[in-house]
């Protein structure tokens, strides 16, 4: 990934909080074909002191990890927030007119090492684990125990479990850290006028965070 200084994220507990509110992931890996991609939330578990990994499920019919040996390279993309970023939001703009448009946005990128998991105990765990956080906002938060227990038997034995072992993470966020100050502050500005929900939480996931 292109990382220009301005855009580099590092800081090991912004990473992580990132890859938690954003838990689906594009897992890429190398197969006889050629390069293969695949969509599933994933989630952060530290399994020792210091050391974090990503597990995650699928099913049984996806070849994920069919073709890769145990401990080959993946790499792991979290899509952030997002906005197209419109030049008429530049004070420079008015004076000079030599801008354009560009796209901000937030990803983190994970090489690791996959391995296939086929432990039934394990793969009840990771579901527990990933319903537990993506339910933990609600008032009457869904658990596994609300559903039949030999209904989640048997879906456990059509899944497979995903762990991937981390090895580096890159963070990259490009939120117009580049422009003069007064063009910083017109991008915000600008994406809060759209009156959008979802542009406004671009607004607050890139520029609270990053002014």
């Amino acid at each position: 990934m292109y990382l220009p200084p301005a855009f580099a994220g590092t800081d090991l507990l912004t990473l992580c909080t990132g890859i938690r509110s954003w838990p689906l992931a594009t897992i890429i890996e190398q197969v006889s074909g050629g390069l293969d991609a695949n969509h599933l939330p994933m989630l952060l578990v530290e399994t020792t002191p210091g050391a974090i990994t990503l597990q995650g499920h699928a099913p049984l019919q996806n070849p994920i990890g069919d073709d890769t040996p145990e401990g080959k390279p993946v790499l792991v993309i979290f899509h952030g927030p997002s906005a197209y970023i419109t030049p008429a939001w530049y004070p420079t703009k008015r004076e000079h007119g030599r801008v354009v448009p560009t796209w901000n946005y937030e990803v983190i990128h994970i090489h690791g090492r996959m391995r296939i998991v086929r432990d039934a105990h394990w793969i009840s765990a990771q579901l527990e684990g990933l319903t537990r956080q993506q339910e933990s906002t609600w008032a009457e938060p869904w658990s596994l125990e609300d559903a039949p227990t030999d209904y989640i038997q048997g879906l456990v034995t059509r899944l497979k479990g995903i762990e991937i072992v981390i090895d580096r993470i890159i963070g990259k966020t490009k939120a117009s850290q580049d422009q003069p100050a007064a063009n910083h502050q017109g991008v915000p500005d600008g994406l809060k006028s759209m009156g959008s929900p979802a542009v406004h939480s671009v607004e607050q996931a890139l520029y609270k965070r990053n002014s």
